[in-house]
């Protein structure tokens, strides 16, 4: 039996093996777009990790939402909006100036964005369910009209200054995940993932068939279901970790997971600095020895890509963390940069 603890230590072992994929990811996406072929097998790595952090993340985010919540009203849907207003919306703030500071560049970050505007959606979404049907049938029926909705609106706004400016498109892709993971935790289905075998094992196939087999065909809701296929598979394999001996990697991952929103907006300042190890494997002599990275049998470039991910995505995250560490122990810094009330 999980004890209450355990469930959160897997839901925080999720979240920091997304954002370790989070920086391998954007450390492989700004190494090695100059090899060789931007195709399939050059970014083989790069591809595998796209595929579903984000959606990973997302899913978490949802499942937390009402984790510890028994009962809603307009005053609980109020205290959410307002935290993630200091979780989300300020540290986006505070970094966008440091960046105007740092390169004259005005960008806020798209993730912190996007998940604020889920969170709008959700509250409202059970909020209007609350007060006028109360129902969970009705509640689940309007969350899929919103969905529906939501995806009618970013045809209409494709192209157009507001759906830059909300990076709707990217709301749009990704709300899906997000009451997937909310669903999850109303229904338990965690448990159903635990004890149906056949559902992990199917899974697995799902994911290796569509992004191996038929990665050139494409059909509707594919991506999606290569995403959600992934996060059972994770989902899974976190549930079955032994939290009551963890290992050197579990005690790493959590610490990343209660510190996601650290990492994930420090990260980008120490990854630039990195390129060129990737470009040092790309002209290193095993690729003139055996030739080009774009063979379909080729290993070297997914090696190299594996190695120099692992290595440098490591190295960054415990840079983060050590920083975090650092700025935490500043009850003002820690608010403005994160959001967060030093204890």
């Amino acid at each position: 039996m999980t004890n209450s603890s355990e469930r959160l230590d897997y839901l925080d072992l999720l979240k920091g093996f997304a954002i370790f994929l989070v920086v391998m990811g954007h450390f492989l996406a700004w190494t090695f777009p100059a090899d060789v072929d931007r195709g399939f097998y050059p970014l083989f790595v790069k591809n595998v990790i796209y595929s579903f952090h984000m959606p990973l993340f997302f899913f978490v985010s949802g499942y937390l939402v009402d984790l510890k919540r028994k009962e809603w009203k307009i005053g609980t849907g109020m205290t959410v909006i307002w935290k993630r207003v200091q979780t989300l919306l300020l540290p986006g703030f505070s970094f966008l100036l440091i960046l105007y500071v740092r390169t004259g560049a005005v960008y806020f970050e798209w993730f912190l964005k996007v998940l604020f505007e889920m969170y709008l959606a959700y509250v409202v979404t059970r909020l209007v369910s609350r007060y006028l049907f109360n129902k969970v049938s009705v509640e689940m029926v309007l969350h899929v009209g919103a969905v529906v909705a939501i995806f009618l609106v970013k045809r209409l706004s494709t192209g157009t200054s507001v759906n830059d400016l909300l990076s709707f498109s990217a709301f749009c892709n990704f709300y899906p995940y997000f009451l997937l993971g909310y669903v999850c935790c109303r229904f338990k289905m965690e448990k159903l993932v635990a004890s149906k075998d056949w559902i992990y094992s199917l899974c697995v196939v799902a994911w290796c068939v569509l992004f191996l087999v038929m990665r050139e065909t494409e059909f509707p809701g594919k991506k999606y279901i290569v995403a959600i296929s992934a996060i059972v598979v994770c989902f899974k394999i976190a549930q079955s970790v032994d939290f009551s001996k963890p290992t050197l990697v579990t005690r790493s991952l959590i610490r990343w997971g209660k510190i996601s929103l650290a990492i994930y907006l420090i990260s980008p300042m120490i990854i630039p600095w990195f390129p060129e190890l990737g470009m040092y494997f790309i002209k290193a002599d095993a690729y003139e020895r055996f030739g080009s990275f774009t063979h379909a049998t080729h290993l070297t470039s997914i090696f190299c890509q594996v190695v120099s991910g692992v290595v440098i995505s490591l190295y960054v995250c415990v840079i983060c963390s050590l920083l975090k560490k650092i700025f935490e122990k500043s009850k003002v810094l820690n608010f403005i940069l994160f959001g967060q009330k030093s204890e």
